[in-house]
């Protein structure tokens, strides 16, 4: 048959399509790309440049000796600075991957790089561990645990997924020819990375029954957390294929994960816990996740809906937990998870209203374009700083203590900032972070988990609006005035003062404290049965002949000595706290400012 000519031409073919065999399966398998998002001018470019360029310098202002090399948690600018001694597994894993990124955008030089890394992993390596996992937190002035020690399951993922990214970006740096003085250093610093990260033991955070992983180990009571990671569309997936990669936990994990699918558009969306950009998109920091795979469909119905929702309120869009513009006695913001209502499985309180601009720079990932255009929305609401873009913008009506429409809550946290650097080195560099983050080998055996296909057919999400209408909510009186009866509560409610160096403390009875700085001006023992330290007024009557006092001294205030006869009152404002005392024929009123 070789010999005639039409069985000869057909075999022919066939041998021509066997060997092409391999160059075929690599070309249908290339990621696809999709018609989402613009592409990026050169001026968007440099100002998304200008942008990491600025979050970069939160790092170099705080990253020091004094605080082992270590990123302290977050640095507030008002009413001064503050900057938080502490910090966890995130904000380092996200500080080292963040000076890999330096490096390749030319704002330092390989010495840098080298030095940094090397004094920050001399840290890691005398740190307390528990079964291979850095604890959820550490003082950087001692580089001890802080009480109580725990092991978070997603801390601990993310630093081990940041290392290892970090030590490709070593490896692949030591490749280069320019680098042969130094490549024997940046070898050796990518072995420690990957010995740290592989280090941490997941299998025993691991519940065989529920194929899920707990959300962390209190080591103290030896006791597992009664809570679990159960879906797929949260910051924790990168641990649960970092998990699957290491053979700490079966492939069926994955499949465990929740997968609350509903339709946006023609596109199928994931609920999350909380509806915010972290849990959407922190993962796709460090691993790729293909077009038209159910994760990076989620990702870009989580942004529709984003921007969907900031359009209905009348702000940028971007949310995500964060700091608000809420403070604790200590005039520190206070940190909370914040979402959009459609796709969250937890609620925000429906009169919260936070937008957090480093979700912009992670968004970009998927519209650097639209991402520009939003970044500039912020600027023109004050949201830039010196290091970049703040923590939030806090439109809450409860939180205005003016005219204006937003506070700025002006603190700079470090795992958002790294967030942001990376992220935008995503965008500017090709896909930097997540060539390094998916060039190990252990994840690439186990890459195929994230090419998992949407269904079909999926149903559309039918909810009734959340919360009141945007114009209701804006008309609502800020809450920032609090009319007090002495007494009325077992616990007297507390008053802060400040102006960033004087503090004055005050119980809707009158008692309370000074300070400043550290330094106690007058003694206090918080004792809330007797309440009986303070800095109090008196008043004595008068005999009505113009003599002598008529009976015992009184207080303005409830404590420490009332007046039977009196009747007490406070009034907590947000910047005075005014006392009132009436008698059938006298009124008192003490107000205090600082």
């Amino acid at each position: 048959l070789l010999h005639t000519p039409a069985p000869l031409a057909w075999t022919l073919v066939l041998c021509a399509l066997w060997a092409s065999a391999p160059l075929l399966t690599w070309w249908v398998s290339r990621p696809r790309r999709g018609a989402g998002g613009t592409a990026l001018a050169g001026e968007d470019a440099a100002r998304l440049h200008a942008v990491a360029r600025d979050t970069w310098r939160y790092f170099e202002r705080t990253v020091t000796a004094a605080d082992h090399h270590l990123p302290p948690d977050n640095l507030q600018t008002t009413p001064h600075e503050m900057l938080a001694r502490r910090t966890s597994p995130t904000n380092i894993g996200l500080y080292l991957l963040s000076a890999a990124c330096a490096r390749a955008f030319g704002w330092t030089g390989t010495p840098e790089l080298l030095q940094r890394l090397e004094a920050t992993l001399a840290t890691l390596q005398g740190m307390p561990r528990h079964r291979g996992h850095f604890l959820n937190w550490y003082d950087t002035e001692t580089a001890l645990p802080l009480l109580p020690m725990y092991v978070s399951t997603v801390d601990s993922g993310n630093l081990s997924g940041h290392l290892l990214a970090t030590a490709q970006a070593c490896r692949e740096r030591a490749a280069d020819p320019d680098e042969r003085h130094t490549a024997a250093r940046l070898r050796a610093l990518a072995g420690q990375c990957e010995q740290l990260a592989w280090e941490a033991d997941f299998g025993f955070l691991y519940h065989p029954k529920r194929h899920l992983l707990h959300i962390g180990y209190r080591v103290a009571e030896q006791q597992l957390d009664a809570g679990f990671y159960d879906l797929l569309a949260s910051e924790s997936r990168l641990t649960s294929l970092l998990a699957i990669a290491k053979g700490d936990v079966p492939v069926r994990h994955w499949a465990a994960l929740g997968r609350p699918f509903f339709a946006v558009g023609g596109t199928a969306g994931l609920r999350s816990w909380s509806g915010s950009m972290f849990e959407y998109l922190m993962p796709t920091l460090v691993l790729a996740e293909p077009w038209g795979s159910v994760l990076h469909d989620a990702t870009c119905a989580a942004l529709r809906e984003h921007v969907h929702f900031a359009r209905t309120h009348g702000v940028p869009w971007g949310i995500s937990e964060s700091a608000h513009a809420g403070c604790d006695h200590t005039l520190a913001y206070q940190y909370a998870p914040q979402g959009v209502p459609r796709l969250a499985l937890r609620r925000t309180p429906p009169d919260e209203l936070v937008i957090a601009p480093y979700a912009t720079a992670l968004a970009a990932q998927l519209d650097a374009a639209a991402a520009c255009r939003n970044f500039e929305a912020l600027q023109g609401l004050g949201a830039r700083g010196r290091h970049g873009f703040i923590e939030a913008l806090d439109f809450t009506p409860a939180r205005q203590t003016g005219s204006q429409r937003c506070t700025p809550v002006n603190t700079f946290m470090a795992h958002h900032q790294g967030m942001s650097i990376v992220a935008l080195a995503n965008v500017l560099l090709g896909g930097v972070a997540q060539r390094w983050g998916m060039a190990d080998p252990h994840l690439e055996a186990v890459a195929s988990l994230l090419h998992e296909s949407a269904p079909r057919e999926v149903s559309t999400l039918h909810e009734p609006a959340a919360g009141p209408p945007p114009k209701a909510l804006a008309r609502r009186a800020p809450a920032l005035l609090r009319e007090l009866a002495p007494g009325g509560t077992a616990v007297e409610p507390t008053q802060l003062l400040s102006n960033g160096r004087y503090t004055v403390a005050l119980r809707a009875n009158g008692a309370g404290f000074s300070r400043r700085g550290r330094i106690g001006l007058t003694r206090w023992r918080d004792d809330a049965l007797r309440d009986a330290q303070g800095s109090f007024l008196f008043l004595r009557g008068q005999a009505a002949d113009g003599g002598a006092a008529a009976g015992p001294a009184v207080s303005l205030t409830q404590h420490p000595a009332p007046d039977p006869v009196a009747d007490y009152h406070a009034s907590f404002h947000a910047d005075r706290v005014c006392f009132s005392a009436d008698w059938p024929t006298l009124r008192a009123r003490t107000t205090v400012w600082v």
